[in-house]
């Protein structure tokens, strides 16, 4: 089993996405996200290799992977030894090239 390490922007990220969530759609969707949002973390503790490779973030001086929560975003991360690091969590509905410049840097 491997540990999860969640970088700042992506705590950041889910929270706002938790906190929008609960503005338009309430209480009881807020916690479906953040449920969900750390089922998949649990999963990726135990098989991270379950996210496919981030297709925008190819060329990176790492292999990005992507695994897809509620259909409208994405934990990106990658392994780096006995870690998964989270190191983004992208809105589907954004341009994905956009959102993608901060990592390939």
């Amino acid at each position: 089993m491997k540990k999860i390490v969640i970088h700042n922007t992506a705590r950041n990220k889910i929270r706002n996405t938790a906190r929008y969530i609960h503005k338009e759609f309430g209480a009881v969707s807020r916690i479906r996200f953040i449920e969900e949002v750390g089922h998949t973390m649990q999963l990726l503790k135990n098989n991270p290799g379950i996210g496919a490779a981030e297709r925008y973030l190819e060329g990176a001086p790492v292999l990005y992977r992507s695994v897809i929560i509620q259909r409208l975003n994405k934990i990106i991360y990658w392994e780096n030894g006995d870690t998964v690091e989270i190191v983004d969590f992208w809105n589907c509905r954004r341009e994905p090239v956009t959102q993608a410049k901060h990592l390939l840097q």
